[in-house]
């Protein structure tokens, strides 16, 4: 994955496979990336013109397949400061591992922090 604000391309050298996922989902204004061993997330403030907080994930494996949205809000707001990390946690009871993601990020022009913990 090499990426920058405005453009973030997918490349498989074994597959010789290239993905333009800022054409493929209409994003911009790319926050934050983070990944594990089987997807991408990518936070992004722009989708299709409209501002917003749009955080979705990718599929390693095949990322020209339907990207799965997580959060996919509209407002008139940018956003700053942003981060996004993988969280595992295992759960006693099920003896199963959980993962999250825990994202925060500042929203311009009404001076807020938001932290969210988003169940995988």
């Amino acid at each position: 994955m090499v990426g920058k604000r405005y453009d973030i391309i997918y490349v498989d050298m074994t597959k010789s496979i290239e993905t333009d996922l800022f054409e493929k989902e209409e994003i911009g204004n790319v926050s934050s990336v983070t990944c594990d061993q089987s997807h991408f997330w990518i936070l992004a403030n722009k989708k299709s013109s409209a501002l917003g907080v749009f955080l979705f994930s990718v599929d390693i494996t095949d990322p020209n397949g339907k990207s799965e949205y997580l959060l996919n809000w509209t407002h008139k707001l940018d956003i700053a400061d942003s981060s996004m990390y993988i969280m595992r946690e295992f759960d006693r009871e099920t003896k199963k591992e959980k993962k999250f993601i825990v994202l925060s990020y500042k929203s311009i022009g009404i001076n807020t922090f938001n932290v969210m913990v988003i169940d995988l």
